[in-house]
């Protein structure tokens, strides 16, 4: 009987064990199945032409001419969602998810990249040096 006990309770164990040895690879294999990464390109508005439907970015000394469509979103830091290409303007900094489609660059979304403010720097203590007679008791003259 006690035999029995122990071999079941060791296929038990053995069962767990091999659970738990897949689920390492079941979350891999998750991880691999994410969505594709979607390029994208980071520069500084040269022009926007609204007629044409594109805008020309400054990526890395290089010139790109990135065209826009009805499906294209726009952000700027004004306004968060619903921008026009009109509301681009030069020297703004964006960040342009898009596809290849045709030989051409087609932008899925562009938005404005605002400059994060600059850490103030703390004023560094004193740490002595400074021999002013402020900090002198009164009345020992």
């Amino acid at each position: 009987m006690k035999t029995n006990l122990l071999r079941s309770v060791a296929i038990a164990a053995m069962a767990v064990f091999a659970v738990c040895a897949m689920l390492p690879t079941s979350v891999d294999a998750a991880k691999k199945e994410k969505a594709p990464k979607v390029p994208q390109l980071n520069g500084v508005v040269e022009s926007v032409d609204a007629e044409n439907n594109t805008v020309t970015l400054k990526v890395k000394k290089e010139s790109k001419t990135v065209t826009v469509n009805d499906e294209t979103m726009i952000a700027t830091s004004a306004i968060a969602e619903g921008a026009k290409l009109e509301d681009l303007s030069q020297g703004m900094k964006v960040q342009v998810q898009y596809e290849e489609v045709d030989g051409n660059i087609v932008a899925k979304s562009i938005k404005e990249q605002v400059a994060k403010p600059a850490k103030e720097k703390k004023p560094k203590k004193d740490k002595g040096g400074d021999e002013s007679d402020d900090d002198m008791p009164a009345g020992d003259e």
